[in-house]
């Protein structure tokens, strides 16, 4: 799969091979959450259109897209001594991507966050342990788990720089652990609720 974008200026399109779609979280995902994907995918839903995406993804070998979910207003903890870097900002706030384990609860801190908590059980629904099944070839078989092809974006204000965890394992990632290549600029990743396709440049 490649995306056809309008060259600047011109009638004229040209591929892009990597660009990205962005998702703004909301609460309601986890309301009354599908216990099959073939549910979750016949949603006309936010959540219900990244299954589809995720299923492009685990399928396909040819150029797709990078996958993010915005969460405006989850807090968040770092390691002590870590830094992250703006990815990406709107005319709001600057936002950093974090590990989907450095999210916490608004009112428990104890607990991850709410769009964690999707994760989880959209990876319940949609992981695949088995589908690169090559051990006939005698080779080890690879899943596929949605945590690792969707990526999380919060607001750098959002984070609880006065927290403290006793024994200090969040497993958190700096700018430097990010094996995504940032293709676009900061205006390019605006997407909404119901999800929409950014370019890179």
């Amino acid at each position: 799969m490649k995306l056809l974008a309008p060259f600047l200026g011109t009638r004229t399109f040209t591929i892009k091979e990597r660009w990205n779609i962005a998702f703004k979280f909301d609460h309601s995902w986890n309301n009354a959450f599908p216990s099959r994907e073939n549910r979750l995918k016949r949603e006309n839903s936010p959540r219900g259109l990244l299954a589809h995406w995720v299923e492009i993804l685990s399928e396909e070998s040819v150029p797709a897209p990078n996958l993010w979910i915005i969460d405006d207003d989850v807090r968040w903890v770092a390691r002590p001594g870590q830094v992250f870097e703006t990815v990406y900002r709107d005319c709001e706030a600057d936002y950093v991507q974090i590990n989907w384990e450095a999210t916490r609860d608004n009112k428990i801190s104890l607990l991850k966050g709410a769009v964690a908590r999707f994760m989880d059980s959209f990876g319940l629904v949609c992981d695949n342990e088995d589908m690169y099944d090559l051990q006939e070839l005698g080779l080890e078989p690879m899943a596929f788990r949605v945590k690792d092809h969707i990526k999380l974006l919060v607001r750098k204000d959002s984070e609880m720089k006065d927290y403290m965890e006793e024994d200090n394992e969040t497993d958190n990632e700096t700018e430097d652990d990010t094996e995504i290549e940032f293709e676009y600029e900061s205006d390019d990743l605006s997407g909404g609720s119901d999800g929409s396709d950014q370019e890179g440049e």
